[in-house]
């Protein structure tokens, strides 16, 4: 029929499509717009492996390089922004991208950790934000800090101290970005913070590591023991 629009069955004016005028299609425009939104941030601690020097140093940076280039290519998920932070024998990795990038992220930090030459041991995650609307960063880049090593000290740090220290360093990074990769920030004492900070809690037994969240994440919730076994089946009709 002339003037019909294609897809419409015969009978249906082409000024009024039940589809469009529908509930369903409200919650799929709601669901498309916000498809490519969901952001998480997670901010892991470790410290290098010994020896630590200049080598390993540029090794762990030549490889997240690496490894994120490897999944910015493959995915089709949201990018990643974040910040790698290298100190003399530690390092603060600042991450924001989807959940499926945090995984292959959280297993790449368990391999670094294993083998007959690891560069990483003691990772441990400091900070998982699920649902970040707005990014601190604009892209990813790695920052070999150069500043005065400090005397491992025997207090306890608190991790939300910590996460502060980092959060006011990032702000820091963005006032200070382009300058280099081999800069001294401007906030020295809040370098000398975080580095104090997160070689005490690489030891802490109250963060969790990569791959104790991994193995976790990875954890049947719904166990059915040999004694939950009846005959007739059980229905569940809640879950």
């Amino acid at each position: 029929m002339a003037g019909n629009r294609v897809g419409l069955p015969s009978g249906v004016s082409p000024y009024v499509s039940s589809y469009k005028n529908s509930l369903f299609s409200e919650v799929e425009k709601q669901k498309s717009s916000y498809k490519r939104c969901f952001i998480h941030k997670l901010i892991y601690i470790a410290r290098i492996a010994s020896p630590a020097d200049d080598d390993k140093r540029n090794a762990i940076a030549g490889h997240h390089e690496q490894f994120v280039n490897k999944i910015q290519k493959n995915n089709q998920t949201e990018g990643i922004t974040g910040h790698l932070l290298i100190y003399q024998d530690c390092i603060v990795h600042i991450i924001e991208t989807s959940s499926e990038n945090l995984t292959l992220i959280m297993k790449d930090v368990s391999n670094l950790e294993q083998g007959a030459n690891p560069l990483l041991k003691d990772a441990r995650i400091l900070v998982i934000s699920y649902g970040v609307f707005n990014r601190m960063f604009t892209s990813w880049a790695t920052q070999t800090i150069s500043v005065c090593s400090v005397q491992e000290s025997s207090e306890q740090t608190d991790p939300e101290e910590l996460l502060a220290h980092i959060y006011a360093l990032c702000t820091s990074i963005q006032k200070t970005k382009g300058q280099g990769t081999n800069v001294v920030l401007a906030g020295e004492r809040a370098l000398l913070l975080v580095e104090e900070g997160v070689r005490n809690l690489c030891q802490s037994s109250m963060l969790r590591s990569p791959s104790d969240f991994l193995n976790t994440y990875k954890r049947a919730i719904d166990v059915v023991l040999d004694s939950e076994i009846v005959w007739p089946t059980p229905t569940r009709l809640y879950w």
